[in-house]
């Protein structure tokens, strides 16, 4: 009591002096209270999963003109190549940001947050499910997963198991709803949809909608990252689309100035488009050893070759990190 009455006197006595004490002391408190429940969500970011702490996510270390650059992110085959090759990996799951927006009801709805995953995707992490069978989710190559919040927003008043949605002119079915991802976890998305092979299904689009069959291409301008990990895995893509005895020719025209990065794909094309005029179809350089598992009838190394037709049409392909992929077909122009 006797303390009380001494700081009320003294308050009284210096009134400004107290102001500053008890502001500066509520500030410091709540500072302190900021800074430690701050700390606390950084330290517990995807704490949740059973398996965190032996879970690593693989950073892309880039040297871009002497300086160094760091990326959350990898190509699409690291995964399966790093699993095979580490013994002390025990799983691996990719999982791609591809916010290209969907059409629901008719309509493409943009500001879709949307992930491309493995079908191990829901064993790997612990994301759980409102509605299906996390071991059978991904059984068949359409199914898409929503979130609880996506699903009332999109679906309001509606039962979202069997919605129908279109990604990239494919038509997928709704076949599971998740709890929405915890505000501590780096993954975020509304929708989660299965991860088939990209490239291929890439390619496949492309002549889908340029409607063409895989034998009215000419020639494939192949996007050739030069890696262990990413040519055999863009040949096995040109094989499931076009047939081992692929009958179009295949090169790529990187070897003669680099990667672009952005621009690659554009110079790439831009290096064939002479075919359409002169019939040659000019060589992959630089390739002292060709690895076995890249070998094409009719891949184009280190010399010029004369088509045996006349090249009409070009498929050229840009294959990005993560499986972001684009691929053009160019005709030429029968005026």
């Amino acid at each position: 009591m006797r303390a009380i009455t001494q700081f009320t006197r003294n308050f009284n006595r210096q009134t400004v002096v107290g102001l500053l004490n008890i502001s500066s002391l509520a500030l410091g408190v709540m500072v302190s209270v900021v800074v430690g429940l701050w700390a606390m969500g950084e330290l517990s970011f995807d704490d949740f999963h059973a398996h965190g702490e032996r879970m690593y996510r693989v950073v892309n270390v880039f040297d871009m003109n002497g300086r160094k650059l760091r990326a959350a992110s990898a190509f699409e085959p690291h995964g399966e190549i790093a699993a095979a090759r580490i013994p002390g990996i025990e799983r691996m799951c990719r999982v791609v940001v591809d916010n290209q927006g969907l059409a629901l009801n008719g309509k493409v709805a943009f500001g879709i947050r949307t992930l491309v995953a493995d079908n191990n995707f829901f064993s790997f992490f612990n994301f759980p499910l409102v509605e299906g069978d996390p071991r059978a989710i991904f059984a068949g190559p359409d199914n898409v997963i929503v979130t609880e919040s996506a699903a009332r927003r999109w679906f309001p008043g509606q039962d979202p198991v069997g919605q129908r949605v279109v990604s990239h002119g494919y038509e997928m079915t709704i076949a599971g709803v998740m709890r929405d991802f915890p505000k501590n976890s780096h993954i975020q998305a509304d929708f989660v949809l299965p991860n088939p092979e990209r490239q291929a299904q890439a390619m496949a689009l492309a002549l889908q909608r340029a409607r063409l069959a895989p034998e009215d291409i000419d020639l494939i301008s192949a996007h050739a990252t030069s890696t262990p990990e990413g040519d055999p895995k863009e040949i096995e893509a040109i094989r499931s689309v076009f047939g081992a005895d692929c009958p179009a020719y295949v090169n790529a025209t990187k070897g003669y100035y680099g990667h672009a990065m952005g621009a690659a794909g554009a110079l790439e094309l831009a290096g064939n488009l002479p075919s359409f005029e002169d019939g040659t179809v000019h060589p992959s350089i630089n390739v002292d050893e060709l690895d076995p598992a890249c070998a094409l009838p009719r891949l184009v190394v280190n010399n010029p070759v004369r088509a045996e037709r006349p090249v009409r049409r070009i498929l050229n392909n840009a294959f990005g990190m993560l499986g972001i992929n684009a691929v053009t077909i160019v005709g030429k122009f029968e005026g």
